[in-house]
C-alpha cells in the first residue's frame, strides 16, 4: 500500500475537483500547505477540498475492495459448474415464471379485479438519463455512467452499438439522438465487448464482463448473440460459455474483444481476460483458463468454443486483437502479463489454419509489471499501420510522477514496432489497466485519437494527432478515463468515444464532441440514495465517477455535488423542499479523509456549496486516525429534531447538531474491522445495532457507549444491512454480502433484540444465495419486507418467512439501496448500473398478517444430557416434526426440579445443543419441545446430568494472558485444610526447570505475574500446602502478548523540491500501524511525529517540505500492547528552487459573453509549480479559487450569471511560497 500525505490539493484546469470548505482547517505553521504534483487535476473521483489526500493508486484499489465486498466476491474461492450469480439468476427467473403463470391463470378466470398491495409492482425507470451537469472538462455537458466498448456499423455510421460497465447493451439508429436497451433480460449486464458480423451486419455479437482490471468491473457469464440487432425485433439468444466437452470456459471471466470473420459468420474469435473477486483483485480460484478461443460453428443453436494455442503464453488476459484489413488470416493480440510470463504483442500470419503460430513481435512487461495494450489498425494501399497503447511505464518527469503510458506505432502489420512517440508520454496516468484507448481513421494512419485518465501533469482525457506524431489535449466537454473510441468505417469524420460519463460522438474528426447522454440512455452507477419526508420525487444518492446526484422536487435531475459520492441521508424534520438538511459521504481513507459534507438548504447544493466535517474539513470530533473506515462509510439517521446522525469507522460516531460535533458512542470494536452497517430504531434514538465487515453484530438497548456483542449463529460474512423494526424496537434484521451460504442465510432475523442472548433465525428462504446489499421494512406493515440483491428485488408478505422475487420490467442488475416513501407508498431503489427505479407498493392499509400453519409440530423425544467438563454438558434428541420454526430448551438446576427456564432456541432441524459455562460439580436437568406459528410442540423427557468435578488429587489452575506483561492465574481452593500455595513458574514452550515464583495466603485463589517479557510463553503449575500433604494443580500455560516487530530498510528519496518518498520493510504480522517521525537538519536527533499509516503499509510520500532542506526520517510500528523498536535513520534533502515566484503581468479581458470570460497574462517566472487565479463578485465573502499548471497563460471561466460584474486577480507559487497577487481587473458578462 502507498500513502500520499499532503495538507493541499489545488486543482489544475477548467473542471477540475478542487474545493476548499467553508471553513478552512488551520495547519501548524511548520508545515507549508504546497500543490500535489501528482494531482489528478480533471478527475471528478477526488474533491480536492480536503486537507490530507490519498494517491489515486490506493484511491481505485480502496474502492475496487469495497464494490468487490459488496457483490459478495470475499467469499468465492471455488467454483461451481456454474457461478453463484448465474445460478441465482436463474432461480430468480423460475421465480418471475411462475408468478407470470399465476397472473395470466388468474386474468383468464377473471378472479383477481384488482391487484392487491402484496402483488408484484411494475417498475418505472426514473433515470438520470442524463445528468446534465456533468463533471467534464473545461465545459459541463450531460453525463450518464461508465461506457466500456463501441461498436459502429460498417456502413452507416448513425447506427452505434454501446456497452456499459453495468447498464447492458444500447443501441442508436440515429446516431445518439435516441437509444433502445437490448439485453435487459440478460443474466449480465456488464459488457466487455461487441462485434458485428461483417457478412450480416444485423448480427452482433456481445461479450459479457468488462475487462477493465477492476473490483468494480463486473465479470461475466459468456458471449450473446443478437439477430436482427438493426430492427424493430431483436432476438437475444445465450449465453454461450461451452467448450466441445461442455465445460464452461467463460463465466468468471471478461470479454475484452470478438472478432467476426468478414466473410464467414461462423467462424468468431474470442478474447478472454480475468474476471476480478477475491483478495487483491485477483480472479477466483478455478475459474475457465483465460486466452484466445474460437468458434467455428458461431451461428448454430448451441456454438462451442476451443483454446487456440500461443506458445509461451499459458492462462493470461488477452486485452485486444485486431485482423489487418481485408485479411483475417493475419491477426495481432496483445497478452497482458510480465515479460517473463508472455507479456506483449503477438503476430499470427495463419489465423484461420487449425493451428495458427504466433511469434512475440514486442515485449512487454520487462519490469514485472502486467502490461496492458489497446491496438487500432489501418491499410491504405499495401501499408497496414497499427497503433498499439500501452501501458508502460512513462518517461522523464512522468517517470517522476509515476504516469504512465506510452504509444508505439508499426508501419509493417505489427512485424516491427517503433520507440514510443514522445507527446504520448505518460497518457493513462496512473490506471492504465483500466482507461487505455487509441484508434486510428479508417482513411489516414496520421490521424490517430488517444485515450486516457483524467488530465494531469502528462495524462490525458483525450488527445489528438494528425501527423501521427504530434499529440495535444481534444477533450472539451468530456468526462475522465477513456475507455473505448470508434471511428464510424464508412465515414472517418464520425468518431464516438465512451468513458466513465457515457458517450460522446464527433463529425469532424475528434475536434469536437457532442454528448449522447439524453433520454434512453441510463448507466448511472448509484451507491446509494435517500429521499424527502414528503415530497415524493425529492430525492438524493451518491454515484461512482459522476457525484451526488439530486431529483428536484419537478422531477429532474441535477447533479448537487462532485467528487465520488457514497453514502446520503436526508434529515427527515424538513418541512418544505427548500430548508432541507442533507448529508454525503465523497470517500474515506484513514488518515486522508473521513467525514461528510453537509448543507441545510437547497440553495447550497452545488459545487462549493456544501461544508466537509470531519478528517480534512472541519473538525467536528471523527478521528484521522481510527484503525479503519470503509471507503463508503456508512451513515445512519435517528429520531429527533434534527435528526441524530450516526456515523461508522472503527466505532460509532453521534450528533446531535447535524454532525458540527460527532460524539464517539460506542468501543472500538475491532482493531482493523470497519463498520459496515448502522441500524437505529425510529423509536428510540438509545436503540442501536451495528454490523462489522467481520460478520459481527452489537447492539445497545439504553444508549450506553459499550455496545454488546450479540452476533450468534450469524455466519462471518460482510455485514451490508443492519435495520431495526420501525414499529417495535425489539425486532432487528442484518444482511450479509457473499455467495456460499445456506438457503435463507443472507437475511437473518431476531424478535428478541431486548434479550441478554437475542435468537437470531435466518429469514430468507426464497432468496438466492447472492448478496443482499439493502433491506427496508414497510413502516406501515412489518410483514411487508424488501430486499435488494446483487440481481434484483425480493419481497416478503410474511414477515420474512417466505420471499419471492418482486415486480416486473426491472432489470438483472445489482441493488446497492432502497427506501420507502411512505406518504406516497413509493419504493424506490438505487441500482449499480441502471440509475434509479420505483415502484408502487399499494395503499396504506396493511393486509392482514399470513396465517399459522395448521399443525403443531410433533414433540422432540430421546433427550440425552452428557457431561463432557467440568462447565459443559451436550444434549441431544429426535427431531421428530417436519415443520418446525425451532426449538426451545430449558433448564433448571438440580434432579427433580421443576422451575424450568428457557436458555436456547436452535433453529429448524437442529438435533444437538452444547449449553456452556456451568458450575462444576452441579446437578442441571433439561427438557426440549418444537414451535411453529400454530404452537408449540409436547416436552420431550427430562434428561438429568451433573458436571464433573475435579480430581480429589489436584486442582484446576487457568492461566489467561493479560496484556504484553502480565499473565493471570486463578485456581479453586481445594477442600483439604489448606496452608498455603506455592506458584512455580518456567519459561518457554515446552519447559520443566520450574522454580518457585510466590507463596501465597490459603484464602487466596487469583494472582497477576507481571513484569514479563512480551510475546513469551509461560509455565504454571501451583502446590496447595496441607498438614498432612501437598496437592499439585495441573500446568497451565499462557503467552504474553507481541508488541510488533520492528520495520527495517528505511530509504528517503527525494522527488521534487518539497517531496520524499519512504519506503520500508514489514517485519511485523501484528501491527495496528506504523508511526513516522522526522526531524530537520542533518545528524539532527529532535524527532516529532508526523504521520500515522494503517496496517500493511509500507510507502508514503511526505509533501509540503521545504526545498534544499535535509531531512530525517524513522518509523516505527505500534499496536494496542505497545511499540517497535525504530527502523534505521534515512536521509533525503528535497530539490533547490530559488526563491518564490514572480508576480504574473498584464492580467487582461480577451473574451466575454452571456456566461462565459476568458482571460489571459504574462508569465514572469520560470520556477512556478501552480498558478492561483481568483474571481468573485463584490461583497462575496469567498471568492473562487482556480488552481492552474505551470507555464499557463489562458483560463476560459464557464457557468457565469448574465451582466455580471467578476473581479479577477491572480498569482504564482512553488514550494517556496505565492507571489503577491497581480493587480485586478473587473469583467463583466453580456
Amino acid at each position: 500500500m502507498s500513502l500520499l500525505l499532503s495538507l493541499a490539493t489545488p486543482s489544475f484546469g477548467q473542471g477540475g475537483s478542487g474545493k476548499p470548505t467553508k471553513q478552512p482547517r488551520k495547519e501548524s505553521s511548520n508545515r507549508r500547505a504546497v500543490i500535489d504534483h501528482d494531482n489528478d487535476a480533471d478527475d471528478p473521483d477526488l474533491p480536492g477540498f480536503r486537507g490530507l489526500r490519498i494517491e489515486k493508486e490506493d484511491y481505485l484499489r480502496r474502492r475496487s475492495e469495497h464494490i468487490r465486498v459488496l457483490r459478495g466476491l470475499d467469499s468465492v474461492e471455488e467454483l461451481n459448474l456454474k457461478n453463484p450469480r448465474e445460478l441465482a439468476v436463474e432461480e430468480m427467473q423460475d421465480q418471475q415464471n411462475r408468478q407470470r403463470i399465476k397472473r395470466q391463470l388468474d386474468a383468464n378466470n377473471q378472479w383477481t379485479v384488482i391487484e392487491s398491495a402484496t402483488e408484484p409492482g411494475v417498475w418505472k425507470e426514473l433515470g438520470p438519463a442524463p445528468i446534465p451537469n456533468g463533471q467534464t472538462t473545461r465545459i459541463s455537458t450531460p453525463v450518464s455512467g461508465r461506457v466500456t466498448t463501441i461498436a459502429v456499423h460498417p456502413a452507416n455510421p448513425d447506427i452505434v452499438y454501446v456497452g456499459t460497465a453495468q447498464g447492458g447493451l444500447y443501441r442508436s439508429l440515429n446516431g445518439g439522438e435516441s437509444w433502445r436497451q437490448l439485453m435487459d433480460s440478460a443474466k449480465s449486464l456488464a459488457i466487455g465487448a461487441i462485434a458485428i458480423s461483417p457478412s450480416n451486419t444485423s448480427t452482433i455479437w456481445v461479450g459479457t464482463g468488462e475487462a477493465s482490471f477492476s473490483c468494480s468491473s463486473f465479470f461475466g457469464v459468456g458471449l450473446y448473440r443478437i439477430e436482427d440487432a438493426d430492427t424493430d425485433s431483436p432476438k437475444l439468444y445465450g449465453p454461450f460459455n461451452r467448450d466441445g466437452n461442455n465445460n464452461d470456459i467463460f463465466s468468471y471471466r471478461s470479454i475484452g474483444e470478438i472478432l467476426v470473420h468478414p466473410t464467414d459468420p461462423n467462424t468468431i474469435f474470442v478474447a478472454s481476460a480475468s474476471g476480478i473477486a477475491g483478495m487483491g483483485c485477483e480472479a477466483p480460484v478455478g475459474a475457465p483458463i483465460r486466452g484466445l478461443y474460437r468458434s467455428t460453428n458461431a451461428m448454430s443453436p448451441n456454438p462451442k468454443f476451443s483454446p487456440v494455442t500461443i506458445s509461451g503464453v499459458n492462462d493470461l488476459s488477452i486485452t485486444d486483437m485486431i485482423f489487418e484489413p481485408q485479411n483475417p488470416n493475419k491477426m495481432v493480440i496483445s497478452v497482458r502479463g510480465t515479460s517473463f510470463e508472455g507479456g506483449g504483442i503477438y503476430k499470427t500470419n495463419n489465423a484461420i489454419s487449425p493451428n495458427p503460430v504466433f511469434t512475440r513481435t514486442l515485449t512487454l512487461g520487462a519490469n514485472g509489471t502486467r502490461v496492458r495494450a489497446s491496438l487500432s489498425a489501418n491499410k491504405i494501399g499495401n501499408t497496414v499501420t497499427i497503433y498499439a497503447a500501452t501501458g508502460e511505464s512513462g518517461t522523464g518527469a512522468c517517470a517522476t510522477y509515476r504516469q504512465h503510458g506510452q504509444l508505439r506505432v508499426s508501419t509493417d502489420s505489427g512485424e516491427t514496432w517503433s520507440s514510443p512517440i514522445g507527446s504520448a508520454n505518460g497518457f493513462c496516468g496512473a490506471q492504465c489497466s483500466y482507461d487505455i484507448a487509441v484508434a486510428v481513421a479508417p482513411d489516414n494512419a496520421n490521424n490517430v485519437l488517444l485515450g486516457g485518465s483524467a488530465n494531469s501533469i502528462c495524462s490525458g482525457v483525450l488527445k489528438r494527432a494528425t501527423n501521427g506524431s504530434n499529440f495535444s489535449a481534444s477533450d472539451v466537454g468530456l468526462h475522465a478515463d477513456t475507455h473505448a473510441i470508434a471511428y464510424a468505417p464508412s465515414n472517418p469524420s464520425v468518431v464516438y468515444t465512451g468513458n466513465d460519463g457515457g458517450v460522446w460522438r464527433s463529425t469532424d474528426g475528434g475536434i469536437n464532441w457532442t454528448s449522447l447522454n439524453k433520454s434512453g440512455f441510463n448507466a448511472t452507477q448509484f451507491m446509494s440514495l435517500a429521499l424527502h419526508p414528503s415530497d415524493p420525487n425529492f430525492t438524493i444518492g451518491g454515484t461512482q465517477d459522476n457525484g451526488t446526484q439530486w431529483l428536484r422536487p419537478d422531477g429532474t435531475f441535477v447533479r448537487a455535488d462532485f467528487g465520488d459520492g457514497g453514502y446520503a441521508q436526508i434529515d427527515q424534520n424538513a418541512k418544505d423542499s427548500t430548508v432541507v438538511t442533507m448529508y454525503h459521504t465523497y470517500f474515506n481513507a484513514p488518515g486522508a479523509v473521513v467525514g461528510f459534507a453537509r448543507v441545510t438548504h437547497t440553495g447550497d447544493a452545488q459545487d462549493y456549496g456544501w461544508e466537509f466535517f470531519g478528517c480534512g474539513g472541519t473538525p467536528n470530533g471523527i478521528g484521522c486516525y481510527d484503525s479503519a473506515v470503509q471507503f463508503y462509510a456508512p451513515m445512519a439517521i435517528g429520531p429527533g429534531n434534527p435528526n441524530s446522525l450516526y456515523f461508522g469507522t472503527d466505532r460509532l460516531y453521534r450528533s446531535s447538531d447535524r454532525g458540527e460535533n460527532m460524539a464517539i458512542v460506542s468501543q472500538q470494536f475491532l482493531a482493523g474491522a470497519a463498520i459496515t452497517a448502522i441500524g437505529i430504531s425510529p423509536q428510540n434514538d438509545k436503540v442501536r445495532i451495528v454490523g462489522l465487515e467481520t460478520g459481527k453484530v452489537y447492539r445497545t438497548m439504553n444508549g450506553f457507549p459499550t455496545l454488546e456483542d450479540v452476533t450468534g449463529p450469524i455466519p462471518a460474512y460482510h455485514i451490508t444491512r443492519a435495520v431495526i423494526d420501525p414499529k417495535d424496537v425489539n425486532t432487528a434484521y442484518v444482511t450479509l454480502s457473499g455467495f456460499g451460504l445456506a438457503s435463507g442465510q443472507h437475511i437473518w432475523k431476531t424478535s428478541n433484540l431486548n434479550a441478554l442472548n437475542p435468537t437470531w433465525k435466518p429469514m430468507g428462504t426464497g432468496v438466492p444465495d447472492v448478496p443482499v446489499n439493502a433491506f427496508v421494512v414497510d413502516p406501515e406493515n412489518s410483514y411487508n419486507l424488501y430486499a435488494g440483491t446483487d440481481i434484483g428485488i425480493f419481497s416478503s408478505t410474511d414477515g420474512g418467512l417466505n420471499w419471492a422475487s418482486f415486480g416486473t420490467g426491472l432489470p438483472v442488475v445489482a441493488v446497492f439501496d432502497m427506501a420507502i416513501h411512505n406518504p406516497a407508498r413509493i419504493l424506490r431503489i438505487a441500482t449499480h448500473g441502471r440509475g434509479l427505479w420505483e415502484t408502487s407498493i399499494g395503499l396504506n392499509s396493511p393486509p392482514p398478517p399470513p396465517p399459522p400453519p395448521a399443525d403443531n409440530p410433533i414433540g422432540p423425544t430421546g433427550l440425552t444430557a452428557t457431561a463432557v467438563s467440568t462447565t459443559q454438558v451436550d444434549l441431544k434428541w429426535n427431531d421428530n416434526s417436519e415443520n418446525e420454526t425451532g426449538f426451545i430448551i430449558e433448564r433448571c438446576q438440580g434432579a427433580g426440579c421443576s422451575n424450568f427456564s428457557m436458555i436456547a432456541e436452535p433453529g429448524i432441524n437442529r438435533t444437538t445443543y452444547s449449553d456452556t459455562g456451568l458450575a462444576l460439580a452441579t446437578t442441571y436437568s433439561y427438557r426440549v419441545k418444537a414451535y411453529n406459528g400454530a404452537g408449540n410442540s409436547d416436552y420431550s423427557n427430562i434428561a438429568t446430568v451433573s458436571t464433573a468435578s475435579p480430581p480429589q488429587t489436584q486442582f484446576v489452575l487457568t492461566a489467561t494472558t493479560q496484556n504484553a506483561s502480565q499473565i493471570y492465574l486463578s485456581w479453586n481452593i481445594p477442600p483439604n485444610n489448606v496452608l498455603g500455595f506455592r506458584i512455580d513458574r518456567c519459561v518457554g514452550a515446552p519447559c520443566t526447570n520450574f522454580t518457585p515464583l510466590v507463596v501465597l495466603g490459603a484464602s487466596v485463589s487469583t494472582y497477576i505475574d507481571s513484569g514479563l517479557p512480551s510475546g513469551v510463553t509461560h509455565n504454571y503449575r501451583i502446590t496447595a500446602i496441607t498438614n498432612n500433604d501437598t496437592i499439585v494443580s495441573n500446568v497451565a500455560s499462557a503467552t504474553t502478548l507481541a508488541n510488533p516487530g520492528a520495520p527495517s530498510n528505511l530509504v528517503a528519496e527525494t522527488i521534487s523540491p518539497s517531496q520524499i518518498r519512504l519506503k520500508w520493510v514489514d517485519n511485523s504480522s501484528n501491527e495496528v500501524g506504523f508511526r513516522i517521525e522526522r526531524c530537520l537538519g542533518a545528524g539532527c536527533g529532535n524527532f516529532s511525529q508526523i504521520a500515522l499509516v494503517g496496517t500493511d503499509t509500507t510507502e508514503i510520500i511526505d509533501i509540503g517540505l521545504v526545498a534544499n532542506t535535509t531531512y530525517n526520517y524513522r518509523v516505527l510500528a505500534f499496536n494496542g500492547t505497545g511499540v517497535s523498536a525504530y527502523s534505521n535513520i534515512a536521509t533525503a534533502t528535497t530539490l533547490f528552487i530559488n526563491g518564490i515566484p514572480a508576480v504574473p503581468s498584464n492580467l487582461r479581458l480577451v473574451f466575454a459573453s452571456s456566461n462565459r470570460i476568458d482571460v489571459a497574462w504574462d508569465d514572469n517566472s520560470e520556477n512556478e509549480m501552480w498558478f492561483e487565479l481568483v474571481h468573485q463578485i463584490r461583497g462575496e465573502r469567498y471568492g473562487r479559487v482556480i488552481y492552474l499548471s505551470p507555464n499557463t497563460t489562458f483560463f476560459s471561466t464557464t457557468g457565469l450569471n448574465r451582466l455580471t460584474t467578476y473581479y479577477y486577480r491572480i498569482r504564482a507559487c512553488n514550494s517556496n511560497g505565492c507571489s503577491p497577487y497581480s493587480a485586478e481587473i473587473p469583467a463583466t458578462t453580456k
